[in-house]
């Protein structure tokens, strides 16, 4: 039998609510449905709906979405070749990916950057929504991937998004202040992708490489900051359930520009819509009192439909220097 490394498992332990460490722990060892939504720029929900029947396909509509579906894991080989995501009039992702972008809460007055964007699902869902206008910036900083983003926008017909091949780390030195929403999905750890049975999926796990993932995320966060206006928005989110890389990189970032930044609260509805199982920040890890602001963030916990992801909305309340001093923590 397959084995998660026995340190994650560990510190799951420690992290998740006893009533659902169990649920959490199965959903890496049992079967995963796979998630769809409908893309409104090339496809709409009742062709699609149409289109699944007269494939019978065995879908399931999630609660509270009426374009986000899913099939069973043994449907997922026919979904990939089928027709309707050849097509471009669907599009395969996580549900828990989804909610980054909807907590975003984009408009096509706002100028949106959509950091380390690759391979590019979250920045077509905030075209989706805007119906293609508006004006998009995303970035990213390796080549292949970068190239990945540019041929799925097109793929999926998007036009309102500019790409940059840039380091997203350096990028509020060229453009400090311009952006009015920012979705910094930071690279990380990964340990929501998880499966007990493909050990290729967790080999390369350690604390060491979770230190690695916190040092590149404070330096993306502060450049999102940095390139953020007075008054705008970041969402940050990983798909790693660890602290270091979420709780506490927001516990550093208000502690780097202290007066500029609060925690704002996520519209619980969307959180909780899906019946996702939630738990609010945690304010206390590795011996470390964290801001009690973090607690207004989220974590959402995996099952067989969602995976487990962390999601954060940072508010810049005021034009202010950073603490220079507290950069090399």
């Amino acid at each position: 039998m397959p084995e998660l490394p026995a340190l994650f498992i560990e510190r799951l332990k420690q992290l998740i609510p006893p009533n659902d460490f169990d649920s959490c722990l199965a959903s890496f060892f049992l079967p995963k449905a796979v998630c769809f939504r409908v893309h409104h720029i090339l496809g709409n929900t009742a062709d699609t709906i149409r289109n699944l029947e007269q494939s019978d396909y065995a879908y399931t509509n999630i609660s509270g979405f009426t374009d986000v579906f899913t099939l069973h894991d043994d449907q997922k080989t026919a979904l990939t070749q089928s027709a309707l995501l050849e097509s471009g009039k669907i599009y395969i992702q996580n549900v828990s990916s989804m909610l980054p972008v909807l907590a975003l809460d984009g408009s096509d007055q706002d100028w949106i950057l959509d950091m380390t964007a690759a391979p590019g699902g979250k920045t077509i869902l905030i075209a989706d929504i805007l119906k293609n206008r508006g004006r998009i910036s995303a970035v990213e900083a390796v080549k292949h991937r970068f190239h990945r983003l540019q041929s799925m926008l097109k793929k999926y017909s998007v036009n309102n998004v500019t790409c940059y091949l840039k380091d997203s780390k350096r990028l509020w030195h060229s453009c400090k202040e311009k952006f009015d929403k920012i979705l910094l999905d930071a690279p990380c750890s990964s340990e929501s992708r998880f499966r007990a049975d493909q050990p290729k999926t967790y080999r390369y796990w350690s604390i060491k490489k979770i230190n690695e993932m916190n040092r590149k995320q404070k330096q993306l966060l502060y450049s999102a900051v940095q390139c953020l206006k007075p008054g705008g928005e970041i969402i940050y989110c990983t798909c790693s359930f660890a602290p270091e890389e979420n709780e506490m990189v927001i516990d550093h970032v208000l502690k780097k520009f202290p007066g500029t930044l609060t925690v704002s609260k996520i519209n619980e509805k969307l959180v909780t819509c899906g019946n996702f199982s939630l738990q609010k920040g945690i304010t206390h890890w590795a011996n470390r009192d964290l801001n009690p602001l973090v607690s207004r963030a989220w974590r959402i916990l995996p099952d067989t439909v969602a995976n487990g992801f962390f999601l954060c909305k940072l508010k810049k309340t005021a034009k202010e220097a950073p603490d220079q001093t507290l950069f090399s923590e």
